[in-house]
């Protein structure tokens, strides 16, 4: 009913498109919120994964240095090349073909290569000195953190006998 002389007055609420507005724009931020949520799961995981294969490779590096030279030295192959060292059963094995070691990360295989190099320096430097003086090996270890990717650590370093 209208009341001749008196202005109406819009009603108090919201209309529906002002609702789907305000729906639609609650729905970007969660998906927002979401995304990033989902994101920073994954590097948190990711960064996991290669602190573990770090970790390994870190300890593979140690259970060298622990070792006696002679037992991790090649007795045959001294012409310089690579050689992969592994340890099945506790026993220091070298040969010249990757063993395919595997680690699990996060309950998952990965594959852990040990390269070993025998450096004579007395050879590459030309000087004849005390046999056995200043050989050592050059020892370069790399862990892989995700299945299928070549996403891997590496870690270097030498050895020589004491």
């Amino acid at each position: 009913m209208e009341i001749i002389g008196v202005p109406q007055t819009r009603q108090s609420g919201s209309t529906m498109v002002e609702v789907m507005l305000a729906a639609f724009m609650l729905l970007l931020i969660a998906l927002a919120g979401g995304a990033y949520i989902y994101h920073a799961r994954a590097d948190i995981s990711q960064q996991r994964n290669r602190r573990v294969a770090m970790e390994a490779a870190v300890g593979r590096l140690e259970a060298i240095r622990g070792t006696i030279y002679n037992q991790i030295r090649p007795t045959t192959n001294l012409d310089f090349s690579v050689y992969y060292l592994s340890r099945p059963n506790g026993v220091w094995m070298n040969g010249l073909s990757d063993p395919g070691e595997m680690i699990s990360v996060n309950n998952r295989l990965v594959p852990l290569t040990t390269r070993v190099r025998y450096v004579d320096l007395e050879v590459l430097s030309g000087v004849a000195s005390i046999p056995d003086s200043t050989d050592m090996l050059e020892i370069k270890v790399d862990a892989g953190y995700r299945v299928g990717s070549a996403d891997r650590v590496y870690l270097e370093t030498y050895y020589a006998p004491r």
